[in-house]
């Protein structure tokens, strides 16, 4: 596809969280596939070696994070001038500039602008919608609408996405481009086992989980719940585990790396998934393309890739009681587990493969579309 130069710009990448980088490398490798051409890559704490494609040429800024709230802010201030300065260098007239995950790159989104570039511009789940205590999340969910309207194109992994947001995006020039997963080899021999893949944070219900994995364990005494994660509710979980005595039943892991992610995710029968929000998840993908039948909550494009008691089971209520009852559900119905397994499989390989993103990703991205 001819077009003039590319350019992906990305919050810096959490130093503790694989996933987010690994989601900015599958965005890279879609956009690689669609156009010939180099793609100039501007985010923080990114390692090069991550990005081996010879079309991707890495601008590597550093965002370093402090305790202290005043360093933290003078360090947000100083990135944002360097990545402002180096959208300043590289972003020309009628660039194509990709932000995704961009929430964090005010500089640099003005800049797209002045220099009058293509400006794309990714929404994900509505944070506006988790339920927490604090301001950020709604702060963050209007800085996201005012860039999404004041873009050339807003763009999602998914139509379902756009509803998420209503009336607060109005930007009508709409592009859906997913992502993928890559073919793992499916065990046969799983445990009983019930897996967890997220942040430990507000909105993804890690203790209501626990808790309610703790309420159902008389019923099912030999299921295990293990979570791969971590983020700011991380110690409280750990604490309620130790003091409620479930460490023999409850495993915590933090984050790891992708190899060991999928040798652990290989164990699981199940995947369970609250959340307020979502984008596409690239959880839901991976443990789907591993036959796992997913336990989530019916929101934004996750009532597109699960039908409840078909491929998955629906948590109506994001409460200790609401899980406790859709766990109790799965873990009944071993008549239809295999069923449920081969279907996630086969959506995974009819629908989310590379080259399968990099096709939808031609035809949305081409002129006239």
């Amino acid at each position: 596809m001819n077009t003039d130069r590319i350019i992906i710009i990305s919050n810096p990448v959490p130093a503790t969280n694989e996933s987010s980088l690994l989601s900015l490398q599958k965005f890279v490798n879609v956009i690689s596939g669609v156009y010939e051409k180099e793609i100039i890559l501007i985010s923080g704490n990114i390692p090069e070696d991550r990005f081996s494609n010879d079309h991707v040429r890495v601008i590597p800024l550093t965002r370093k994070r402090y305790a202290n709230k005043i360093r933290s802010v003078l360090s947000f201030f100083w990135f944002q001038m360097k990545a402002g300065l180096a959208a300043l260098r590289y972003i020309k007239k009628n660039d194509k500039v990709f932000f995704w995950i961009g929430d964090g790159m005010m500089l640099p989104f003005s800049v797209a602008r002045m220099r009058r570039a293509e400006i794309f511009y990714y929404i994900y789940g509505n944070p506006g919608k988790i339920i927490c205590k604090g301001t950020s999340e709604k702060n963050t969910a209007k800085r996201i609408a005012g860039f999404a309207n004041h873009a050339d194109w807003v763009c999602a992994e998914n139509g379902s996405v756009f509803n998420e947001w209503g009336s607060t995006i109005t930007n009508q020039r709409r592009k859906t481009v997913h992502l993928y997963t890559e073919p793992q080899p499916i065990s046969e021999c799983r445990d009983r086992i019930v897996g967890m893949l997220c942040r430990i944070s507000e909105g993804k219900y890690v203790m209501e989980s626990i808790r309610a994995f703790e309420t159902i364990s008389e019923t099912f005494p030999e299921w295990r719940l293990e979570i791969v994660g971590s983020g700011t509710l991380f110690h409280e979980c750990e604490q309620y585990i130790e003091q409620n005595g479930l460490t023999d039943r409850v495993k915590l892991y933090g984050w790891m790396d992708s190899q060991k992610k999928w040798e652990v995710m290989r164990r699981w029968k199940y995947l369970l998934f609250p959340t307020d929000t979502e984008g596409l998840p690239n959880t839901l993908l991976e443990s789907m393309s591993l036959g796992i039948p997913p336990i989530c909550s019916p929101v934004s494009s996750l009532t597109e890739l699960v039908r409840d008691q078909a491929t998955g089971f629906y948590i109506h209520e994001n409460s200790v009681e609401g899980i406790a009852s859709a766990l109790g559900m799965a873990l009944s119905r071993t008549e239809d587990y295999d069923r449920f397994c081969e279907r996630n499989v086969q959506m995974i390989e009819q629908e989310y493969t590379f080259q399968k993103a990099v096709e939808s990703a031609r035809q949305e991205l081409a002129y006239g579309n």
